[in-house]
């Protein structure tokens, strides 16, 4: 990958974070994030007038620099249902290949299903939403992407086939998988144990295998898990029915979307706080805290557990009205074990996912490996190596949410000194009432 300065990198994930912030609709977020980065206002702007492909209808402030949330109710909120590129008429025209239609698309990125002719083949091709307009900033982004799936080589990651640039817009084609995402799998229904263990043990192996090339995810959830074959055809080598009820899907997930991935090995001048970026139900309490400098393979390890879990519940492990509360419960509240969501969860299962889900680092998976063998311990009926937490655990959770929260850190000591104080009361009490019986009963 190419090496980038600290600055660089800090007003790209800030850009990343803007986006994500457009596509759920949280306005405060946004305004929050050009608040702290000032020099952002006019990339955005630009970003989507040339999305859009209409002049900027947002008016400019004082400063002469455009207000990208201003008009954002008018005339941002169409890219989560309306694409302008969504006719034939619209989609790009590169050389080699012919564009069938869209698989998907984000604040940022388009992914097109595609023909590779020479080869004969049905391929994803990647581009960029603002094309030929991206900024430099857009670029090295995509392309990073593009260098941190070509490094990597697992059947568990979705490979990639070419990259390129055509009239001045960059794509890349990857293998397509024809499945759907495991979030399209799940559709808020809890899934058999055995199953989501399996798919999640070979998504770990996948990471692991990301974390040695010093690719770093951050964004790992249901959504950006594919899937291999459509449900109803039979399953093949290695996967497993998804339930009981006869329905079975080909389970042998791969794992997609590095468009947030970090190589370490690049990001030494990183700052210690940054933008927050990643997906807030799935994002481990350091991400969430914008924590830059200490996201690294143990953050992939808890958005695994978060997977993990919604497998097993049908819903993530946290969730809120706004992403701002979704963040505040990451950072704050202990998820709800998932066997009081869903008896039928294992203990043991139980037990594997909420070692993922610790909030201090250091109390989960030491790798993505280590999890994936415990999975493979339980799949195969053996005594897995996770515990239970207990008090010790329980405390030291409540001391690593207080280094980064203030409130944490003055109300816990106020509450034990009260319960302190309130217990040697009641005993004081106790004790009065003791002796002024034993008096009255001429006992003393």
């Amino acid at each position: 990958m190419n090496s980038t300065s600290a600055g660089d990198v800090a007003l790209e994930d800030a850009f990343a974070a803007f986006l994500q912030a457009q596509e759920t609709g949280d306005v405060e977020a946004a305004r929050q994030i050009l608040h702290d980065h000032p020099g952002l206002a006019e990339q955005v702007a630009m970003f989507h007038a040339h999305c859009a492909q209409v002049p900027p209808p947002w008016p400019a402030g004082g400063s002469g620099r455009p207000n990208p949330i201003a008009s954002w109710d008018n005339t941002l909120t169409h890219d989560k249902d309306t694409d302008v590129a969504s006719r034939s008429d619209d989609w790009p025209a590169i050389p080699g290949y012919e564009i069938l239609g869209i698989l998907g698309q984000g604040a940022m990125g388009v992914v097109y299903k595609a023909r590779q002719i020479g080869l004969k083949r049905i391929v994803a091709l990647k581009m960029i939403r603002a094309g030929a307009h991206a900024d430099r900033e857009q670029k090295a982004r995509f392309r990073r992407e593009a260098e941190a799936v070509a490094a990597l080589h697992h059947a568990n990651i979705v490979q990639i086939h070419d990259i390129g640039e055509e009239g001045g817009c960059p794509y890349f084609s990857m293998e397509y998988v024809g499945g759907g995402s495991l979030d399209q799998l799940i559709a808020g229904d809890p899934q058999d144990p055995k199953t989501s263990a399996n798919i999640v043990r070979q998504v770990a192996l996948a990471v692991q295998s990301a974390h040695e090339r010093g690719i770093i995810h951050r964004d790992l959830k249901p959504a950006n898990i594919l899937l291999n074959n459509p449900v109803g055809r039979p399953p093949i080598d290695g996967a497993l029915p998804v339930s009981a009820s006869g329905t079975f899907h080909s389970a042998i997930p791969k794992v997609t979307d590095f468009g947030l991935a970090r190589d370490q090995s690049q990001d030494s001048s990183l700052t210690r706080l940054g933008a927050v970026v990643g997906t807030p139900s799935y994002m481990a309490p350091e991400q969430a805290s914008g924590l830059v400098a200490e996201v690294g393979p143990l953050a992939d390890v808890y958005a695994l557990g978060a997977i993990l879990y919604h497998l097993l519940t049908g819903r993530p492990p946290f969730k809120g009205i706004s992403v701002q509360d979704r963040l505040n419960q990451v950072k704050e509240l202990a998820p709800i074990p998932p066997a009081r969501l869903q008896p039928s969860v294992p203990t043991d299962l139980e037990t594997i996912c909420l070692k993922c889900l610790e909030k201090d680092p250091e109390k989960r998976y030491a790798s993505a490996g280590e999890l994936a063998a415990d999975l493979e311990r339980f799949l195969n009926d053996e005594a897995i190596e996770a515990r239970p937490p207990g008090v010790s655990d329980w405390v030291n959770g409540i001391l690593w949410r207080s280094k980064y929260n203030n409130a944490t850190v003055w109300g816990w000591p106020l509450f034990l000194f009260w319960h302190c104080h309130c217990r040697r009361q009641y005993r004081e009490d106790l004790g009065d009432l003791v002796r002024t019986t034993a008096v009255d009963l001429g006992l003393q």
